[in-house]
Formats: structure tokens, C-alpha cells, sequence
């Protein structure tokens, strides 16, 4: 009779000390929890807020923009990059889907010019991505966009690949 007395007990101030823990802490995160939310519904429904950058931020952003002015070229000669492209189509053994024309930007920003072209090209998978990786490889800016695989339905061992090439340059480079 006395151990159970001791169990009974011992559970009975288990439970009353789970439940004065429990609500001391859930009622804690409750209210941070509601906290939170009237500070994002204030947030939505002001409609009005103000991103506030450090100056360790703003230093970081203007390294970032002259990294980017440093990495596109002095001196650019677009006809000259065409051929390197064509030259890597060449080496990787890929077939050329199309005309690779190099069309300028309508809206050039940031006093810089801007070729696109569409590159459309097949071949074996690991062709097309050694071809990839020497795209990227080459010299200056440029940007691919719009990069698709899919297989040849005529060959299965043949993927068609296509993206479109941004190649930038500085004003006054041609």
C-alpha cells in the first residue's frame, strides 16, 4: 500500500509540475507568436516598407558592380567572340541547328551594349555540356537565358540544346 501511495504522489506532482511548466512556456511563445503577427499584418497593411542598408551593404554592392566592370573586357571585338563560340561548336563535335545571329539590345542599360543571339545545337550529352562549360569560360559578361535539353526524337543519343547568349561590352569598346 505504501509504494502505491509513493507512485500515486510522485505522478500527481509530475503532472502538476509539467502543467505549470507547460503554461509558463506555451503562454510565452503564444505571445511572441501573436507579436509577430500584428507586426507582419502592420507590415501588409502599411504597405510602406523601407529597406535600411548598412553601410557594410552598400560597400558590399559597389564591390560587387566593379567586379562586374572588371570582368567586361577593354577591348571587344564582337565578331571575334562569334568566332570563339563557333570554334567551340567545332571542337565539341556538335551539329548547328541554326544561324547564330548576334541582334543588339533595343534598351542597352547601364551605359553598356548588349548582344543576345540564340544558340541551337545537338549532339551527345557530354558534348553539349563541355560546351556549356566553355561558354562560360570564355572572356567578358555574358548571360545565358532560356536553356533547354531535350533529345532528339530522331536519335536517342542526341540532345538539342538551345539558350540564349547575352554578351556585354563597354560603350565606345566596338
Amino acid at each position: 500500500m505504501k509504494k502505491f501511495k509513493i507512485i500515486t504522489y510522485a505522478a500527481v506532482l509530475i503532472i502538476i509540475v509539467n502543467i505549470i511548466i507547460n503554461f509558463i512556456i506555451i503562454t510565452n511563445q503564444s505571445d511572441h507568436i501573436s507579436h509577430i503577427k500584428k507586426k507582419i499584418m502592420n507590415m501588409r497593411n502599411n504597405q510602406s516598407i523601407t529597406i535600411k542598408k548598412t553601410n557594410g551593404e552598400k560597400a558590399r554592392q559597389c564591390n560587387d558592380i566593379a567586379m562586374i566592370k572588371e570582368k567586361i573586357p577593354n577591348l571587344f571585338s564582337l565578331s571575334e567572340y562569334a568566332l570563339n563560340v563557333r570554334t567551340l561548336m567545332d571542337k565539341n563535335n556538335l551539329a548547328i541547328k541554326n544561324k547564330m545571329v548576334f541582334t543588339p539590345d533595343k534598351n542597352p542599360k547601364f551605359s553598356l551594349f548588349q548582344y543576345n543571339t540564340l544558340i541551337i545545337v545537338s549532339g551527345a550529352y557530354p558534348a553539349v555540356k563541355q560546351f556549356l562549360a566553355d561558354i562560360l569560360n570564355l572572356e567578358g559578361l555574358k548571360y545565358l537565358s532560356s536553356v533547354s535539353m531535350i533529345r532528339d526524337k530522331n536519335n536517342e543519343n542526341r540532345i538539342i540544346f538551345s539558350c540564349r547568349l547575352s554578351v556585354f561590352f563597354k560603350k565606345g569598346d566596338i
